[in-house]
C-alpha cells in the first residue's frame, strides 16, 4: 500500500475510573487529616512478556478473531499453522505497580484453538480492570483460503481499536468490526469478493473485488486526507455492490474502468463530487457513473455526520 496511517490522537471521553481529560487514574484516598478524598495520578502503560500460541491450519478453514482490547495485526506466516503472538499491556496510575502486575498475570485470558471449520483466536478480561488487554500479531499461512472475521471490542476508556491486515493470502471474504478509536487498514487480494469494514476511525481497503461495504465512523483529524478510501482490483458481472460511507472526511474511490457497476455518490452540503475522466466503457454524470452492464450498485456518501467541514467524494479509474 502506498499510503500509511499515523496513530490517532486519543480524545477525552469523560470521567469514570480513568479520567482521560487529565490523563489520570482516579481512586479513593485519605487526606493528611484522615478525611476521605479522591486522588488522581498520571497514567502509565505497563507491558508484559510476549506469549505465542498456534493452531494447525487445513485448507478451507476460516479465521475468527475476537479481541477484547488491543491492536490486531495480520501478517504473512508459514505453511500449516496460524501462529498468534500476544503482547499484553495494562494502563494504571503511576503508583499502581502491584495492580499492573496483577493485571498482566491474572487479568486477561487468551486462547487459540480449532473449532469446527475455523481457527478461533480470543482474548478476555479476567479481573476488575477494563484497561488490560493484549495486542495480537496473527501470522496467516500462505495457503489460507477461507474467510477472515475480526472483532476488536476495545472496552474501557483508553481506546485500543486498530485493525491492520497486511496479508490475506487467498481469502474469499474479510469482515472487520472495530468498536474503539483507531484505523482499519486492509490490504486485500483479488480473491476477496466480499468485504465488510466498520471502524471508529479512518478506513483504507485496497485490492479487493466485487462486493464492498465500508463504514468509517470516527472523527478525522484535520490533516487526514480522507475518511474512507477503497481501491478495487475488479468488479465482475453478477456482483451486487455495497455501501461506502465516511461520517467525517472525504471518500476516495479507485475503480476498474472495465468493471460492471454503478456508483451513486453524495457529498455533504460543503463538499462536492470530484470525478476524473471516465473511460469509454463508462457513462458519467455529475454524481452517477455506470460502467459495463452496471450490475453492482454502490451507494457512496461523505461527511454524513453534522459538520461544517466539507465531505468530498473523489472518483478515479484504473
Amino acid at each position: 500500500m502506498n499510503f500509511r496511517f499515523r496513530s490517532l490522537t486519543l480524545t477525552a471521553v469523560g470521567l469514570s475510573v480513568l479520567a482521560l481529560s487529565t490523563g489520570c487514574e482516579v481512586s479513593k484516598c485519605k487526606t493528611d487529616e484522615g478525611q476521605d478524598a479522591t486522588c488522581a495520578e498520571s497514567l502509565e502503560t505497563t507491558y508484559g512478556p510476549h506469549e505465542t500460541l498456534e493452531a494447525t491450519y487445513d485448507v478451507n478453514m476460516d479465521l475468527n478473531v475476537d479481541g477484547v482490547k488491543g491492536e490486531i495485526l495480520v501478517v504473512p506466516g508459514t505453511a500449516g499453522v496460524v501462529r498468534v503472538t500476544f503482547k499484553p499491556f495494562t494502563v494504571r496510575g503511576h503508583s499502581k505497580d502491584a495492580d499492573a502486575q496483577e493485571d498482566l498475570e491474572q487479568g486477561w485470558i487468551k486462547d487459540v484453538r480449532v473449532e469446527g471449520n475455523a481457527v478461533v483466536v480470543e482474548t478476555f478480561q479476567n479481573g476488575e480492570s477494563d484497561e488490560v488487554g493484549a495486542a495480537m500479531e496473527i501470522e496467516l499461512p500462505p495457503e489460507f483460503n477461507g474467510a477472515i472475521n475480526i472483532m476488536n471490542r476495545s472496552v474501557g476508556e483508553v481506546d485500543q481499536g486498530r485493525v491492520i491486515i497486511n496479508d490475506v493470502a487467498s481469502a474469499h471474504s474479510v469482515h472487520v468490526e472495530s468498536l474503539g478509536l483507531g484505523l482499519c487498514d486492509i490490504d486485500g487480494a483479488p480473491s476477496v469478493t466480499n468485504t465488510y469494514v466498520s471502524c471508529e476511525g479512518i478506513v483504507e481497503v485496497v485490492n479487493v473485488s466485487d462486493n464492498v461495504t465500508v463504514f468509517a465512523e470516527g472523527t478525522i483529524l484535520d490533516d487526514e486526507p480522507f475518511g474512507a478510501r477503497v481501491s478495487f482490483a475488479g468488479i465482475a458481472e453478477g456482483a451486487t455492490g455495497g455501501e461506502i460511507e465516511s461520517q467525517h472526511g472525504h471518500v476516495e474511490l479507485n475503480l476498474p474502468g472495465d468493471g460492471h457497476f454503478q456508483i451513486t455518490a453524495a457529498a455533504n452540503e460543503e463538499g462536492e463530487v470530484l470525478m476524473n475522466p471516465a473511460p469509454d466503457t463508462c457513462e458519467a454524470s455529475d454524481n452517477v457513473v455506470t460502467c459495463g452492464n452496471g450490475d453492482a450498485i454502490y451507494i457512496v456518501s461523505a461527511g454524513t455526520a453534522d459538520s461544517l467541514d466539507p465531505g468530498n467524494v473523489h472518483i478515479d479509474f484504473h
